[in-house]
């Protein structure tokens, strides 16, 4: 479970998120809507403890949360191949050539390659393959389908 209690969030003197309290439950899917800048990755970068905030965000322990930002950064001389070992030896798991190869038959992405080379959709779906090799408990997708045919 993540249980997000009285967040608030500013920048500078500008409030962000005001009051948000919410519980995500195992088993469920949620959507968060609203407009741009309302403060939906915001919000998410919170959860993962990439931004400071005011308020309290429980994460059952043990939980493997994964996080698709809105914009992934790559570096720019790292295949996808080389992304995918780094991300699963930073979760400390084994990496798995086949699993690999069989996710990929569905991503279908040139792993040989730099991310940094591919289009928005290709780096969503690098991402998206990692966060599913990682086997996360939770999924946290910001604009999941943004550049994706």
């Amino acid at each position: 479970m993540i249980e997000v209690k009285e967040l608030n969030k500013k920048y500078g003197k500008t409030t962000v998120l005001s009051n948000i309290n919410i519980t995500f439950n195992a088993g469920h899917t949620y959507g968060v809507m609203g407009e741009n800048g309302a403060g939906k990755s915001t919000l998410f970068r919170c959860i993962m403890r990439l931004e400071g905030y005011d308020g309290k965000i429980e994460i059952t322990k043990g939980l493997n949360v994964g996080y698709l930002p809105d914009t992934p950064y790559f570096y720019s001389l790292v295949t996808g191949m080389e992304f995918i070992e780094f991300c699963l030896k930073a979760r400390g798991l084994k990496i798995d050539y086949n699993e690999i190869d069989a996710v990929n038959d569905l991503f279908r992405l040139p792993l040989n390659r730099f991310p940094s080379s591919y289009s928005m959709g290709m780096r969503k779906r690098l991402v998206l393959m990692i966060l599913i090799l990682q086997h996360s408990d939770y999924y946290i997708l910001d604009e999941p389908f943004n550049g994706l045919d």
